[in-house]
This record gives C-alpha cells, sequence and structure tokens, in this order.
C-alpha cells in the first residue's frame, strides 16, 4: 500500500490483447537495467566483443523470464543518457575538430537509408 502523493513500485503489465501478463516490481527492475548498463560497458572496456557477448549470455539465463525486454530497454536508455552522453560531450570538448555530433547524426541518416527507416 502506498500513502498519499507516494508513486507505487509494483506495476500490472497489460499485453497488446489488453489481458493482464504479470506485475513488475519498478524499483527491482531500475536496478536491474542499472547493473546490466554499467556491466555492459565495463565488459566492452576490459574485454572487448567477446566479453560483452558472454555477459550478455550469462545474463539472459539469469533474468526472471519476461523480463528480459523491460530490462533491456531501461539499460540501453540509461547507457545512452548516463554513459554515451557524457563521453559525447567529452569528445566534443577535447576535440571539436572531430565534429562527433555531425558524424553521430550521419550515422543514424545512412543506418535510416539503408536499413529502412526507423524502428
Amino acid at each position: 500500500m502506498t500513502t498519499p502523493g507516494e508513486l507505487p513500485t509494483r506495476y500490472m503489465v497489460i499485453g497488446h490483447d489488453g489481458l493482464p501478463n504479470g506485475v513488475v516490481d519498478l524499483e527491482e527492475l531500475q536496478t536491474a537495467a542499472w547493473k546490466l548498463a554499467y556491466a555492459l560497458v565495463a565488459a566492452v572496456a576490459t574485454g572487448g566483443d567477446d566479453a560483452v557477448d558472454e555477459h550478455v549470455k550469462i545474463w539472459t539465463d539469469t533474468v526472471p523470464e519476461g523480463s528480459e525486454g523491460f530490462i533491456a530497454s531501461c539499460a540501453l536508455s540509461f547507457t545512452i543518457r548516463s554513459i554515451v552522453a557524457p563521453l559525447i560531450d567529452i569528445i566534443d570538448g577535447l576535440g571539436p575538430e572531430l565534429h562527433i555530433r555531425e558524424k553521430l547524426a550521419d550515422a543514424d541518416t545512412f543506418a535510416k537509408e539503408t536499413l529502412g527507416g526507423r524502428q
């Protein structure tokens, strides 16, 4: 039970068919997402692609079934906002002649043109 003004931490998940699909605890989901985000960044920084692949394999075997998509999408958002964006700021500040922001925008345009639009 929540007190007035307090947001609940558990939410009912409704499927595309409008039927209840399960219950998620938002705090647990966010904690798992933060752990995944930092673990993947650490894996690529210290062990490269193979380390990332191994970590993802272990992760998919240990998270509760049905929560993978929620956790992965939150981890992606956290990684972009809290890790990649500050790195872009640092690169842009140290080497503005690299035009990192424009190159990333060009990469997005190229992906849309060659992969058929935005998902």
